[in-house]
């Protein structure tokens, strides 16, 4: 029996691979933005979010509080109707695939 690596195994599984072509351009972040009346920065830390940024991060970045990072976090929830930061990207993921034809 031939030995196959745990790597590639999974390549051709879409549950390992990264959506392609998704939330990289500015104009899928002005859709979203539009969608969700996000204020630039609700915009500017939801694409930190879905960058995998820790909130310590984003707010050595944006150059904020961690306690502010927080609220806009808090307000993205809100906005989007979602509870945690995986359930946040996989909703801009599900909006974008819709609004740009990808299945």
């Amino acid at each position: 029996m031939a030995s196959v690596s745990k790597k590639e195994s999974t390549e051709g599984s879409s549950l390992f691979r990264r959506p392609e072509g998704v939330l990289k351009d500015d104009e899928q972040w002005m859709f979203l933005k539009k969608r969700y009346h996000l204020t630039s920065r609700e915009t500017q830390v939801a694409i930190l979010i879905c960058r995998g940024f820790s909130n310590e991060d984003i707010a050595e970045a944006l150059r904020i509080s961690q306690s502010t990072v927080k609220t806009h976090l808090k307000n993205l929830y809100r906005r989007v109707r979602v509870d945690s930061r995986i359930l946040l990207l996989l909703q801009f993921i599900e909006d974008v695939n819709k609004a740009y034809g990808k299945p």
